[in-house]
């Protein structure tokens, strides 16, 4: 009883604090530099013994162990030991682009003048190019809205844009059938823009192939099928039947023999 009573009075050892090796601490390069200004300003106080005399006087006050050596030091040392500059600065800067997709030109369409002619109260000294020879998606976007909020087809605090007949006319495969659009509705308003410029949208990859397993099941594997019935069809009507009736009639053939040759066995033995 004595030993159950010892082992169950042990206490478990105490498990150590963990500490991580590093710890990294994300600036703006604005913080950054001013904490490399107070690292310099505390390694010049450090030097100077009447400035750490009058710290050390003022840290005694409220700690025992923090003296001015260490407080000067902490703060010295901060951004000693930064490297993410040196790998900034010894990587060289990207070469710029050579295409950009929403600000290059391109051939402006005969929509797309339309839309500037309808607009052009509202884009003066906002758009890029003169929407006769050359325009961009940024510009037809630009025209886009401003149509929109020029003719009052949008209303403040309302989600909805309504669609007139003029831009009907100048994107009628997105907006055929269409009376409102989502505000929000990025994707379908740059598909819009796209007509306008003449671009063709993109076919989706998985409608395609189901058009083709389509055309498929119905042209080519019926005509398989029927090809085999007919070809097992004309094999069943004339070989077939043909090798039955032969054998029937090699049969009937034996048999009457047969018959015959017992007859004229049974005469004898009566004559006999």
């Amino acid at each position: 009883m004595s030993q159950k009573k010892e082992k169950t009075t042990k206490k478990k050892p105490a498990q150590e604090e963990r500490f991580p090796k590093h710890v990294s601490i994300r600036l703006s390069y604005r913080d950054y530099v001013r904490l490399v200004e107070i690292g310099d300003v505390a390694a010049k106080m450090k030097e100077d013994k009447d400035t750490k005399k009058t710290i050390t006087s003022a840290i005694n006050d409220f700690s025992d162990d923090l003296n001015a050596d260490k407080f000067l030091g902490l703060i010295a040392g901060l951004h000693t030991k930064e490297r993410t500059l040196e790998r900034f600065y010894s990587q060289p800067p990207r070469d710029p682009p050579t295409r950009m997709y929403f600000t290059d030109p391109e051939k402006c369409t005969k929509e797309a003048s339309e839309l500037h002619e309808a607009s052009k109260k509202w884009t003066k000294g906002k758009l890029r190019y003169d929407q006769k020879k050359e325009t961009c998606p940024t510009d037809v976007r630009v025209m886009f809205y401003a149509y929109v909020r020029g003719k009052e087809l949008v209303e403040d605090g309302k989600p909805d844009i309504t669609i007139d007949k003029f831009l009907k006319k100048i994107a009628p495969n997105t907006l055929s059938k269409v009376k409102h659009i989502k505000r929000n509705n990025s994707s379908l308003i740059w598909e819009i823009c796209s007509e306008i410029r003449g671009s063709k949208p993109k076919e989706k990859k998985g409608r395609k192939k189901v058009v083709e397993s389509e055309d498929e099941s119905e042209d080519e594997k019926p005509k398989k099928g029927r090809k085999k019935v007919v070809e097992s069809e004309d094999e069943s009507e004339d070989e077939e039947p043909k090798k039955g009736r032969k054998k029937v009639v090699e049969s009937s053939e034996e048999e009457s023999d047969e018959s015959s040759s017992e007859e004229e066995v049974s005469k004898k033995t009566k004559r006999r």
